[in-house]
């Protein structure tokens, strides 16, 4: 798989994200779409929670629009630097976070901790530990102006409506 990622960005860096997370093989088990609206299963419902709980676990990070789709969720994020990050670039490299303090505080290490997580949860409750929920890797888009964030956003709020036409529709 061809990597998505921008080649020398700081994905550790403050900045808005578009994401897009499939489920394992695009089993539609997250929930079914009728009526131009998403009806989540018991596994879509823990993905939707612990997707809004991020952002209170998480203080570098915002959650914006988002929607839990059958087999896949698109989402947006805000990263932003935590003040301890800031704090510290003013002091001598000595005692400056290393990459991995930054790494853990960037946009793949929220998302391998938020698949890890759900995938958790959702193992216990269908008692399947050990099983894969999640593809391994994921997309993302740096958003960088309000016309690209509001092409986001609609594209989430209408996800719904075009599940039938969706490249992550079981029939295509």
């Amino acid at each position: 798989m061809k990597s998505t990622r921008l080649p020398h960005y700081d994905y550790a860096a403050s900045g808005t994200y578009f994401l897009t997370l499939c489920i394992h093989n695009k089993e539609c088990f997250l929930g079914e779409v009728g009526d131009g609206s998403v009806h989540l299963s018991e596994y879509g419902r823990i993905v939707e929670r612990e997707w809004r709980h991020s952002a209170e676990i998480r203080k570098e990070l915002n959650v914006g629009d988002f929607i839990v789709m059958p087999n896949h969720l698109h989402g947006i994020v805000l990263l932003r630097e935590n003040n301890e990050a800031h704090c510290r670039a003013a002091l001598p490299d000595v005692y400056r976070r290393s990459s991995r303090e930054r790494e853990s505080h960037s946009i793949s290490s929220f998302v391998a901790g938020f698949k890890a997580y759900t995938t958790k949860l959702v193992n216990e409750l269908r008692k399947a530990p050990g099983t894969r929920l999640w593809q391994p890797n994921y997309f993302e888009h740096v958003i960088r102006n309000a016309d690209q964030f509001s092409r986001a956003c609609n594209y989430i709020r209408t996800n719904p409506l075009r599940w039938e036409l969706d490249k992550y529709h079981p029939s295509r």
